[in-house]
């Protein structure tokens, strides 16, 4: 099944920081400064409601310095545009993927309170993210129990997996895309792949 309902073109600006700097018709978004504010967001909206919509997100790592912080890659309940991470030690109600750029082997991939890791029992992400790491995220659509499946790639490995995200198909905000560290930037691409 390919899921092709959502596939996003530029960074939604109001639901992102206000300081990122957004390039390439918003497809890019930039922390080109050091410090606070920490994390800030560059975000997507996901859609819910009544339809049975899947999420097709990719994005490419343009530059990613070894700097202080983290940068995370996600999906889950409206979370606050700074401050916050996808997933591990993250905003309540998201999932995804966080990764130290200063060091590495700090890396993680779990859930805090959306879903449950289904390919492992741990919260480890074996590949690293780097700079030209392209990051990808497929969401399926909401199943008849009102459950979906959330699939997350580094370079089109699929790093983890989280199932029995509940879904009420309510118009409660989603969002998906990225939170950023000193002097990253991150570029919208096309989603490709099933």
């Amino acid at each position: 099944m390919v899921l092709t309902s959502i596939r996003a073109v530029a960074w939604a600006v109001a639901l992102s920081h206000g300081k990122l700097t957004l390039g390439d018709g918003g497809a890019t978004a930039t922390k080109g400064w050091e410090g606070p504010p920490r994390y800030p967001a560059a975000l997507v909206a996901v859609g819910r409601g009544g339809g049975a919509e899947g999420l097709a997100l990719a994005a490419v790592v343009a530059a990613l310095p070894k700097t202080l912080g983290c940068v995370s890659f996600g999906v889950g309940r409206a979370m606050p545009k700074e401050g916050k991470v996808f997933g591990p030690n993250g905003a309540d109600g998201t999932c995804g993927l966080r990764q130290n750029p200063y060091i590495a082997s700090i890396r993680y991939a779990a859930t805090k309170g959306f879903g449950r890791r289904a390919d492992r029992d741990d919260e480890e992400l074996g590949r690293p993210i780097v700079q030209g790491s392209r990051l990808a995220l497929h969401l399926s659509p909401r199943g008849a129990e009102g459950r979906r499946t959330a699939r997350f790639f580094v370079d089109k490995q699929e790093v983890a997996v989280f199932a029995d995200i509940p879904d009420d198909g309510g118009d409660s905000d989603w969002v998906a895309g990225v939170t950023l560290s000193d002097n990253a930037s991150v570029r919208l691409v096309p989603a490709e792949g099933e």
